[in-house]
Protein backbone atom coordinates (compact mmCIF):
# COMPACT_ATOMS: atom_id res chain seq x y z
CA UNK A 1 0.00 0.00 0.00
CA UNK A 2 1.42 3.19 -1.07
CA UNK A 3 0.71 5.99 1.69
CA UNK A 4 0.66 8.38 -0.51
CA UNK A 5 -2.18 6.60 -2.87
CA UNK A 6 -4.20 6.12 -0.11
CA UNK A 7 -3.85 9.72 1.68
CA UNK A 8 -4.58 11.00 -2.23
CA UNK A 9 -7.76 8.78 -2.27
CA UNK A 10 -8.66 9.74 1.08
CA UNK A 11 -8.72 13.05 0.64
CA UNK A 12 -11.91 14.17 -0.18
CA UNK A 13 -13.93 11.44 2.39
CA UNK A 14 -15.43 12.60 5.72
CA UNK A 15 -13.65 11.26 8.80
CA UNK A 16 -16.37 8.42 9.14
CA UNK A 17 -15.40 7.63 5.39
CA UNK A 18 -12.32 7.42 6.31
CA UNK A 19 -12.73 4.81 9.77
CA UNK A 20 -14.41 3.00 7.70
CA UNK A 21 -11.91 2.25 5.04
CA UNK A 22 -9.24 1.83 7.46
CA UNK A 23 -11.79 -0.50 9.78
CA UNK A 24 -12.73 -3.00 6.65
CA UNK A 25 -8.60 -2.18 5.18
CA UNK A 26 -7.29 -3.89 8.57
CA UNK A 27 -10.11 -6.10 10.23
CA UNK A 28 -9.42 -7.58 13.10
CA UNK A 29 -6.00 -5.34 13.25
CA UNK A 30 -7.00 -2.20 14.09
CA UNK A 31 -7.74 -0.48 17.60
CA UNK A 32 -8.15 2.91 19.34
CA UNK A 33 -5.84 4.20 21.93
CA UNK A 34 -8.63 6.29 23.97
CA UNK A 35 -7.20 8.84 26.25
CA UNK A 36 -10.59 10.07 26.94
CA UNK A 37 -9.85 13.41 25.72
CA UNK A 38 -12.57 14.66 23.59
CA UNK A 39 -11.44 14.10 20.27
CA UNK A 40 -11.22 10.85 21.11
CA UNK A 41 -14.46 10.33 22.93
CA UNK A 42 -15.56 11.88 19.14
CA UNK A 43 -13.62 9.01 17.55
CA UNK A 44 -15.17 6.50 20.16
CA UNK A 45 -18.62 6.80 19.02
CA UNK A 46 -17.51 6.97 15.41
CA UNK A 47 -15.93 3.79 15.84
CA UNK A 48 -18.57 2.04 17.77
CA UNK A 49 -21.57 3.13 15.61
CA UNK A 50 -19.22 1.83 12.00
CA UNK A 51 -17.95 -1.06 14.07
CA UNK A 52 -18.54 -2.09 18.01
CA UNK A 53 -15.98 -4.95 17.61
CA UNK A 54 -13.12 -2.71 16.87
CA UNK A 55 -11.25 -2.83 19.99
CA UNK A 56 -10.77 0.73 22.50
CA UNK A 57 -8.39 0.61 25.08
CA UNK A 58 -6.56 3.27 27.40
CA UNK A 59 -3.58 2.83 29.42
CA UNK A 60 -4.07 3.49 33.13
CA UNK A 61 -0.87 6.04 34.23
CA UNK A 62 -2.23 5.67 37.86
CA UNK A 63 -2.11 9.53 37.41
CA UNK A 64 -5.84 9.82 36.02
CA UNK A 65 -8.62 12.02 37.24
CA UNK A 66 -10.80 10.90 39.43
CA UNK A 67 -13.71 11.78 36.41
CA UNK A 68 -11.82 9.59 33.89
CA UNK A 69 -11.91 6.85 36.06
CA UNK A 70 -16.18 7.41 36.38
CA UNK A 71 -16.19 7.58 32.72
CA UNK A 72 -14.07 4.53 32.40
CA UNK A 73 -16.48 2.46 34.54
CA UNK A 74 -19.61 3.58 32.71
Amino acid sequence: MEVEKVAAQMEDRSPQEVLEWAIERFKGKIALANSFGAEDVVLTDMIVKIDPSVRIFTLDTGRLPQETYDVWDR
